[in-house]
Protein backbone atom coordinates (compact mmCIF):
# COMPACT_ATOMS: atom_id res chain seq x y z
CA UNK A 1 0.00 0.00 0.00
CA UNK A 2 1.21 3.48 -1.14
CA UNK A 3 0.19 6.84 0.30
CA UNK A 4 -0.92 7.77 3.30
CA UNK A 5 -2.44 5.61 5.86
CA UNK A 6 -6.10 7.07 6.99
CA UNK A 7 -6.38 8.52 9.98
CA UNK A 8 -8.24 5.96 11.44
CA UNK A 9 -6.69 2.55 11.04
CA UNK A 10 -10.03 0.64 10.90
CA UNK A 11 -10.78 2.26 7.68
CA UNK A 12 -7.28 -0.18 6.42
CA UNK A 13 -9.42 -3.12 7.44
CA UNK A 14 -11.90 -4.55 5.82
CA UNK A 15 -14.28 -8.23 6.27
CA UNK A 16 -13.06 -10.23 3.35
CA UNK A 17 -9.07 -9.37 3.21
CA UNK A 18 -5.64 -9.78 4.86
CA UNK A 19 -3.90 -6.62 6.12
CA UNK A 20 -0.36 -6.35 7.11
CA UNK A 21 1.54 -3.61 9.06
CA UNK A 22 5.09 -4.31 8.48
CA UNK A 23 8.93 -3.28 7.75
CA UNK A 24 10.34 -4.29 4.90
CA UNK A 25 13.59 -5.09 6.22
CA UNK A 26 12.21 -6.92 8.97
CA UNK A 27 12.54 -10.90 8.88
CA UNK A 28 9.60 -11.79 10.78
CA UNK A 29 7.85 -9.66 8.20
CA UNK A 30 9.37 -11.12 5.06
CA UNK A 31 8.84 -14.50 6.76
CA UNK A 32 4.91 -13.87 7.24
CA UNK A 33 4.63 -12.65 3.73
CA UNK A 34 6.17 -15.42 2.59
CA UNK A 35 4.02 -17.73 4.24
CA UNK A 36 0.99 -15.87 3.03
CA UNK A 37 2.25 -15.66 -0.15
CA UNK A 38 2.86 -19.84 -0.39
CA UNK A 39 -0.66 -20.41 0.52
CA UNK A 40 -1.76 -17.75 -2.57
CA UNK A 41 -3.56 -15.33 0.14
CA UNK A 42 -3.75 -11.76 -1.38
CA UNK A 43 -3.09 -9.28 0.79
CA UNK A 44 -2.40 -5.85 1.48
CA UNK A 45 1.05 -5.20 3.45
CA UNK A 46 1.95 -1.32 4.83
CA UNK A 47 5.49 -0.53 5.12
CA UNK A 48 5.70 1.86 7.93
CA UNK A 49 9.34 2.32 7.90
CA UNK A 50 8.40 4.02 4.54
CA UNK A 51 4.57 5.12 5.09
CA UNK A 52 5.42 5.85 9.21
CA UNK A 53 2.53 5.67 11.33
CA UNK A 54 1.69 8.86 13.07
CA UNK A 55 1.61 8.54 17.22
CA UNK A 56 -2.45 8.65 16.81
CA UNK A 57 -2.78 5.94 14.39
CA UNK A 58 0.06 3.56 16.45
CA UNK A 59 -2.25 4.20 19.25
CA UNK A 60 -5.10 2.59 17.54
CA UNK A 61 -2.96 -0.34 16.18
CA UNK A 62 -1.99 -1.04 19.45
CA UNK A 63 -5.19 -0.86 20.93
CA UNK A 64 -6.91 -2.57 17.89
CA UNK A 65 -4.77 -5.65 18.34
CA UNK A 66 -2.72 -5.85 21.41
CA UNK A 67 0.60 -5.87 19.39
CA UNK A 68 3.32 -3.21 19.38
CA UNK A 69 5.58 -5.09 17.22
CA UNK A 70 5.76 -6.18 13.22
CA UNK A 71 4.74 -7.53 11.65
CA UNK A 72 1.11 -7.06 12.88
CA UNK A 73 -1.45 -9.29 10.86
CA UNK A 74 -5.71 -9.20 10.52
CA UNK A 75 -7.80 -11.35 8.79
CA UNK A 76 -10.71 -9.40 7.71
CA UNK A 77 -11.00 -6.87 10.71
CA UNK A 78 -9.60 -9.75 13.41
CA UNK A 79 -5.83 -9.25 14.75
CA UNK A 80 -4.29 -12.11 14.66
CA UNK A 81 -0.65 -11.16 15.63
CA UNK A 82 2.25 -11.62 14.44
CA UNK A 83 4.16 -13.96 12.62
CA UNK A 84 4.76 -16.30 15.09
CA UNK A 85 0.97 -16.27 15.69
CA UNK A 86 0.34 -16.67 11.69
CA UNK A 87 2.74 -19.60 11.75
CA UNK A 88 1.24 -21.33 14.59
CA UNK A 89 -2.56 -21.41 13.25
CA UNK A 90 -1.15 -22.86 9.75
CA UNK A 91 0.77 -25.28 11.69
CA UNK A 92 -2.72 -26.19 13.82
CA UNK A 93 -4.79 -25.72 10.08
CA UNK A 94 -6.49 -23.00 12.16
CA UNK A 95 -5.33 -20.58 9.01
CA UNK A 96 -7.50 -22.34 7.15
CA UNK A 97 -10.60 -22.30 9.39
CA UNK A 98 -9.79 -18.14 9.23
CA UNK A 99 -9.43 -17.74 5.47
CA UNK A 100 -12.14 -19.61 5.25
CA UNK A 101 -14.79 -17.67 7.48
CA UNK A 102 -13.89 -14.26 5.99
CA UNK A 103 -14.13 -15.51 1.94
CA UNK A 104 -10.14 -15.61 1.14
CA UNK A 105 -8.72 -17.42 -1.34
CA UNK A 106 -6.16 -19.91 -0.26
CA UNK A 107 -4.13 -22.47 -1.58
Amino acid sequence: MQGVIPENIEDCLSDNTVFMFSKSSCPYCVKAKALLNSKGVKFTAVECDKNPLNASQRSQLTQLSNVTTYPNIFIGKKSIGGCDNLHKLEKSGELNKLLDAAGIAHN
